[in-house]
């Protein structure tokens, strides 16, 4: 799983480039999911918040056609 914050339209070969609004960083955790909960931080050091349409998004890859359930919980903003 990926959690992103950020990164919306913020490389030339996005199919959104050319839009008028961007943000202004991206960063991204790599995590591999397990039965037991778990906290995880995304990385924000350096990150300029002068420009911010995507919060927060997660992607997940898995080879199963399963469903695949996960719960979020207390997301917080902390620069």
């Amino acid at each position: 799983m990926q959690f992103i914050v950020g990164g919306m339209n913020t490389t030339p070969s996005s199919p959104d480039a050319g839009l008028t609004h961007s943000d202004s960083f991206k960063s991204t955790k790599q995590v591999t999911l397990t039965k037991e909960w778990a906290t995880y931080e995304v990385p924000l050091t350096g990150a300029h918040y002068d420009s911010v349409i995507g919060g927060f998004a997660w992607t997940i890859t898995t080879t199963s056609t399963a469903p695949v359930a996960f719960y979020v919980d207390n997301i917080q903003w902390e620069p």
